[in-house]
């Protein structure tokens, strides 16, 4: 992740944004070996210190106490160098056995689909495996020894990767000692290269630290390198600080706190695309011109799935249920001093942000019955549900473990400091306390949404107490810092591009009509935190969030078909459909999912998913309504599971084979998310209104810039 305090990285992110916004700009990469970590290949470290392990212990002549030293000191050159000397033979072969052919992982998979959406295409690598030139058939490959070939290449716009530090199929061209960076610094066709591109293009490093020292100072060994760097702006993705870089080269920062393979420059990269996109969306940014080979699945026999690194779950992050709610409180608090503070809690949607114009409540649910092993839900939403699908259906669910819940012991809030402030609202997480002594939060919050009916006072009492003991506890040292992944988040140009909060708006004052988009942002980061605890397979987004989740989650997305329309195929015979209230008052459809999911189609249906979204171990969190499931479940088990649930409704004596209610799905979040952007806008104007503030006066929202460049221009979609 970025950090929010970082005002370097910050103001490097919008450069970078401003650069891709310029088409005229070229770009290039410069891949290290940080990528090809991803499939295996050790980092240069790694490296080096295996070579020293294996000479140490093989090579008599070996001096192991100067390699030891080089070691330490990291000029790894030097330690090549001493292991070549020692046997050119041991060492080549090493190098042929590290850098033998691999197969792609998911990680790099995804990189690799990010890349194609660049045109044209120009890479600089000083990998010498050939994971890129495989991956990428597309692509001319240039040796170090034929750098002339790239101005040709560049003026016809042809996709190349430049190989800087040559090819491992051609081993007398690979630059790891000393001597080779010596002699690679003295070829004036390679400087004149290099001089060429970082002076005519905006380069991004990826996985290849500015920061190793045996490089830059083979680099500023000669004079005429000083401008090597040219005007730029280069812009290099590293976890570190550097003082010791020319000015036209810009660091951001990272953290791999969460994603120890260092996955997080790619999230940025698919911002980017994301942002030279007219129509930005998740599968836009995978390319669907790749096609992809998908390994055979087969259903996974009960070891498998206990041990599967995904559970069989799908989460409904929000619950709307048909008729009239609400999704948010304000409270006015005073503290000791007696000074008022006011805390604004939940998303704030309004009836018009609802997608279709009415409840997809049911179809939400019955997407987790139909496809997963367990649904779960937040503790908030319990009332909805139980209202949705009635008593009896309810505790069936919760009694057999098919209905779980969950309870963040945090809640998100924006407070002001004061009530009738209009911006320097703080993102802050508190607790609730009962006030009623011996019970606990989750019995006040059960006892608040279900009350039992007259004269069943006992039984209801006993099914909540044991409703209580199954809810799942987030505490807030497990949820983490929720507060600082928004605020990091919030650093991020095409976020908050999403949701319409200006580039100028300070991340820890939020203005009145940016609260709910950020509370929102707030409750995407809180579900992704949830399904990553307790390995959640899949989450039901809407209002949309998913557009806001694919670069929250870094999700996949690389597919056609969704988790619902699995369910609208089954149900309604047609994909893209969406399952209508008419299953909420018809006892036979709902008794026939249940008894569907019993049945062995049943059963291999939730088994097929569970393996698609285990094979698909590169996102962080799989999000169902954007995950690859269309091709990989095959169509004969669609079509005998359709047969199936018809047989059951029949059974279950319904007259018409298909009777649910349905209306097209739109599956377009971006229209979720203008609504976002109106609704913000409508505040604004409001709040513009009573206070007499014209499009030429300061922004409210204490940027320093006028409000029709700050807030306004990044509210009009």
């Amino acid at each position: 992740m970025l950090s929010s305090t970082d005002s370097a990285t910050s103001a490097s992110l919008r450069l970078l944004k401003s650069t891709f916004d310029n088409r005229d700009v070229p770009v290039a990469f410069w891949i290290g070996s940080g990528v090809s970590s991803w499939c295996g290949y050790p980092r240069w470290d790694d490296l080096a210190d295996t070579f020293h392990q294996a000479f140490a212990r093989l090579e008599s002549t070996y001096d192991v106490h100067l390699g030891q030293k080089v070691l330490q000191s990291e000029k790894y050159p030097e330690l090549f160098q001493l292991c070549k000397q020692t046997n050119g033979r041991r060492y080549r072969q090493m190098l042929s056995t590290t850098f033998c052919p691999r197969e792609p992982q998911p990680v790099y998979d995804r990189f690799r689909r990010a890349l194609t959406q660049f045109d044209p295409l120009s890479i600089l690598t000083t990998n010498v495996d050939e994971m890129l030139e495989k991956s990428l058939p597309q692509a001319t490959v240039v040796s170090n020894s034929d750098l002339e070939r790239t101005g040709d290449l560049l003026h016809t716009r042809t996709p190349y990767i430049a190989k800087l530090h040559g090819r491992i199929d051609r081993i007398t061209s690979l630059v790891f000692t000393s001597d080779d960076y010596r002699e690679l610094v003295q070829d004036k066709t390679y400087l004149h290269f290099l001089q060429s591109i970082l002076s005519t293009t905006s380069v991004i490093f990826i996985g290849y630290s500015l920061r190793d020292n045996y490089v830059v100072s083979l680099l500023k060994e000669t004079d005429h390198l000083s401008s090597l760097f040219g005007d730029g702006p280069h812009f290099a993705f590293t976890q570190q600080e550097s003082t010791s870089l020319p000015p036209s080269v810009h660091i951001i920062r990272y953290s791999s706190a969460i994603h120890k393979d260092h996955r997080y420059p790619i999230n940025l990269l698919e911002d980017v695309i994301r942002c030279r996109k007219e129509q930005p969306s998740i599968s836009s940014a995978i390319g669907p011109e790749i096609e992809l080979k998908s390994p055979e699945i087969r259903p996974p026999d009960e070891s498998e799935r206990a041990e599967s690194n995904v559970h069989s779950a799908h989460m409904l992050s929000f619950v709307v249920p048909p008729g009239t709610w609400t999704t948010s409180q304000t409270i006015t608090a005073s503290t000791e001093s007696g000074k008022k503070r006011q805390f604004i809690i939940g998303p704030g949607f309004t009836t018009e942000e609802l997608p279709f114009g009415r409840s997809t409540a049911m179809h939400d649910l019955l997407v987790g019955l139909l496809c997963f092993d367990e649904v779960i839900a937040p503790l908030p939403t319990i009332g909805h549900i139980h209202n949705l699908i009635g008593s009896d259906w309810f505790w069936l669910l919760v009694n057999n473990d098919i209905l779980k819940l969950v309870h963040w012991e945090s809640s998100v809030s924006i407070v002001f400091s004061d009530p009738e402030d209009i911006a320097g609202g703080c993102l802050e997480t508190f607790q609730l306390v009962t006030s009623n002594e011996g019970e606990t939060e989750i019995a006040t919050a059960i006892q608040r949404q279900i009350q039992p009916g007259v004269g069943k006072e006992i039984r209801g009492k006993s099914l909540i107490a044991g409703l209580e003991q199954k809810v799942l506890t987030i505490s807030k040292d497990e949820e983490g810092g929720t507060i600082g992944h928004v605020h990091d988040l919030l650093t991020r140009p095409f976020i908050r591009s999403l949701i319409g909060m200006s580039d100028g708006t300070p991340a820890n004052s939020i203005a009145r009509w940016q609260v709910f988009p950020v509370l929102r942002l707030a409750s995407i980061v809180r579900i992704g935190t949830a399904c990553r605890l307790m390995n959640i397979g899949s989450v039901r987004l809407d209002f949309g969030f998913s557009e806001v989740a694919g670069p929250v989650f870094a999700a996949l997305g690389n597919a056609r078909q969704t988790a619902d329309e699995i369910c609208s195929y089954i149900l309604c015979n047609r994909f893209s459909s969406i399952v209508g209230e008419d299953a909420v008052s018809d006892k036979a459809i709902f008794l026939s999912v249940i008894q569907f999911r019993e049945s062995p189609l049943g059963e291999e249906i939730r088994s097929q998913v569970l393996s698609l979204l285990n094979a698909d171990d590169a996102s962080e969190v799989t999000v169902a309504i954007n995950s690859a499931l269309r091709e990989g479940i095959p169509s004969r088990l669609l079509d005998a599971a359709r047969d199936e649930f018809i047989k059951l409704l029949v059974l279950n004596q319904r007259a018409h084979a298909y009777p649910v209610a349905m209306w097209e799905d739109e599956r377009h979040s971006k229209s979720s998310l203008k609504r976002w952007k109106m609704t913000s806008l409508k505040l604004l104007s409001e709040h513009c209104r009573r206070l007499g503030v014209k499009a030429n006066d300061p922004c409210p929202c204490n940027s320093g810039e006028r409000l029709k460049h700050c807030c306004i221009d990044a509210l009009h979609d």
